[in-house]
C-alpha cells in the first residue's frame, strides 16, 4: 500500500498512520452499516482464486494482481446491491480507479474481515502545498467549479503572498501554483493559480480571484 509520500506494509497500517486508526468489520451487516454512514470499506480477506481471475481476464478495465492467486487480495467495497442471482457488493481494486464489478455477498470469504479507518479524513490535506488557510472558513470556494473569488484582510493577504517567492502581480503574470485550503477542515483544499486581487473600499477587504487547476 503506497501513499503520495510512503509505503506501507498493508492496508491496516496505511490507515493506523494516516486514518486515524482503523475498525474490523465482520459480516454483511456491519459492512452495509459503515458504507451507509462513512463510505467505502477494504476487504482484506478476499481470496483470489484461479477460476474468478480466468472470469475477468476479458474485462480489461477491472484489475487483480495476478500473482496473488491463492492469497488474499484486497478489494475496496463501495456499495452493494441486488441481482437475479442475490446480493453483491461492488467492489474496485484498492488503489485503482479501474472498472468496478460485482462480487456476491460471502463469496471467496470477501466479507470476513473488512478494515476502514477511524478518521473521515476531514482534516487531511489532499493537495499539495504551498498551503492559504482561509481564516474565516466561510468561502463556497470549495463547491465551485473552474474558478472563484472570495474576500480577504490585507493581513490574510500578506499570508497569501507568503505562498510564493516572488511578488502577488508576478504570481498573477506568471500563473504560480498554490493551495487554496479551507482552515477548519483541511480536506476542503483545491489547487490554483492567482488570476486577479482588487481592493474593495466599502468593505475594506481585498476580492481574490483563483482559477482551479
Amino acid at each position: 500500500v503506497t501513499s503520495s509520500e510512503k509505503k506501507f506494509s498493508s492496508v491496516e497500517d496505511f490507515f493506523k498512520s494516516v486514518g486515524g486508526g482503523v475498525k474490523k468489520l465482520k459480516g454483511a451487516n456491519d459492512i452495509k452499516k459503515e458504507l451507509f454512514l462513512n463510505g467505502p470499506v477494504v476487504s482484506t480477506s478476499f481470496k483470489l482464486d484461479a477460476d474468478f481471475l480466468k472470469k475477468i481476464q476479458n474485462n480489461t478495465q477491472f484489475a487483480v494482481l495476478a500473482s496473488l492467486v491463492g492469497k488474499n487480495h484486497p478489494l475496496m467495497i463501495e456499495g452493494w446491491g441486488k441481482t437475479s442471482r442475490g446480493q453483491v457488493w461492488i467492489v474496485a481494486p484498492f488503489q485503482h480507479n479501474e472498472k468496478r464489478t460485482f462480487i456476491p455477498m460471502n463469496f471467496a470469504k470477501i466479507d470476513n474481515c473488512c478494515l476502514a479507518p477511524k478518521s473521515n479524513f476531514e482534516d487531511m490535506t489532499w493537495e499539495k502545498g504551498p498551503y492559504f488557510d482561509h481564516p474565516s472558513g466561510k468561502s463556497e470556494a470549495w463547491t465551485t467549479i473552474g474558478s472563484a473569488k472570495f474576500s480577504a484582510a490585507t493581513a490574510e493577504l500578506e499570508m497569501l503572498g507568503n505562498c510564493f517567492n516572488c511578488g502577488i502581480f508576478e504570481a498573477i503574470n506568471k500563473k504560480k501554483k498554490f493551495t487554496l485550503r479551507n482552515s477548519l477542515k483541511k480536506a476542503h483544499s483545491r489547487a490554483c493559480v492567482l488570476k486577479d486581487i482588487e481592493w474593495k473600499g466599502d468593505k475594506s477587504k481585498w476580492e481574490i480571484f483563483v482559477e482551479f487547476i
